[in-house]
């Protein structure tokens, strides 16, 4: 009768960091982020210790979980037309998108809590780099001035303030509903920031004109 070869090492190891991956990412799915090594350890059907084995710690293993959930695509900016159009079909873009990925929304807003509680996870949180396609203030910068624009304010002040706005309104989305915080409400605060920090102009987000 033949027999089951055995695994070397290295697979077990493999196979047990999958196990432990796995695991995590279906209780925080299920559960949220607050789940404890030895529950993750023992969904995967293996002992504590396998987890500090295969990773550095909870932390460690709580992020490359949540990789897998891919909490929020990254979302790119359209300049077209005047820099208020392009911001707002930001915001509808936006607005759309809390419907289409709640799920995925929810998951990181709980991963951010849960972060603020962990000084360990917040660390690694943010060290994780940019997902490929994702738009930094130095390419929104760049497509800006390749499309003509001149900013209200500096690209990264404008992202982050972009990014907190718009997280602000998506939990608004979530908690109260669309009736309380429709589309439009997502495309007009948006398209306001085209005026952010102007002072002495008109905001109104024409493009740049050359004087020869």
């Amino acid at each position: 009768m033949p027999t089951t070869p055995r695994r070397s090492r290295a697979d077990q190891r493999a196979a047990n960091r999958e196990a432990l991956l796995a695991a995590a990412a279906r209780l925080i799915k299920e559960r949220g982020f607050r789940v404890s090594v030895e529950e993750i350890a023992r969904a995967a059907g293996l002992t504590k210790g396998a987890v500090y084995s295969n990773f550095d710690g909870r932390a460690d293993l709580v992020v490359q979980a949540s990789e897998r959930l891919r909490p929020m695509a990254p979302h790119r900016i359209e300049l077209r037309g005047s820099l208020a159009e392009s911001l707002g079909r930001a915001g509808a873009d936006l607005a759309a998108s809390v419907q289409r990925e709640s799920e995925a929304l929810r998951l990181s807003l709980e991963l951010m809590a849960e972060a603020l509680r962990d000084p360990d996870l917040h660390q690694r949180l943010l060290a994780v780099p940019s997902e490929p396609g994702e738009q930094g203030p130095a390419d929104f910068q760049a497509r800006a001035d390749a499309a003509g624009w001149t900013l209200p304010v500096p690209a990264e002040q404008l992202a982050i303030t972009l990014n907190a706005l718009a997280g602000g309104l998506a939990l608004h989305r979530l908690y109260y509903g669309p009736e309380v915080v429709p589309d439009g409400l997502f495309a007009w605060a948006c398209s306001c920031l085209a005026g952010a920090g102007n002072t002495g102009q008109t905001g109104t987000g024409t493009r740049r004109t050359d004087v020869h």
